[in-house]
């Protein structure tokens, strides 16, 4: 692993340059089951690692993790994926992207709410399959 240049770079990465790498720090970080500020602190400076925000709340912290939120509503899949297994429960912070995404919000409708959801209707019913599965 390459620590210094995700934490200690002069210059920003490219995104495609530091997903490898952070998906290694993450994935060491739930092996060991222990936390990293050093990478906590990376994730919350990239708004585009919204899903390595999920996962790290979700297997290394066990628990929401507020201050990532903002990453994490950056997209409808992992805001439902942190809804289902982080928050366990309604989130609606979450829901304006979640709505966006025809099977994010079938998902989320189905599996979190456990009811219909009138606010994600528009998208799911772009998505045939998101439509077949939705509750009604």
């Amino acid at each position: 692993m390459r620590l210094k240049s995700i934490y200690e770079s002069e210059e920003p990465l490219e995104d495609e340059d530091i997903f490898g790498e952070v998906a290694d720090h993450v994935m060491s970080a739930i092996k060991s089951q222990e936390r990293n500020l050093k990478l906590e602190k990376y994730i919350l400076s990239n708004e585009n690692l919204f899903y390595y925000a999920y996962l790290y709340a979700r297997d290394v912290l066990k628990k929401p993790w507020p201050e990532a939120e903002e990453i994490i509503k950056k997209s409808p899949v992992q805001s439902y994926g942190y809804a289902m297994d982080v928050i366990k429960g309604r989130w609606p912070e979450g829901e304006e992207a979640i709505k966006r995404n025809a099977n994010a919000a079938q998902a989320y409708a189905t599996n979190v709410l456990k009811k219909p959801w009138p606010e994600g209707e528009e998208a799911i019913k772009t998505n045939q399959n998101a439509t077949f599965f939705y509750t009604k």
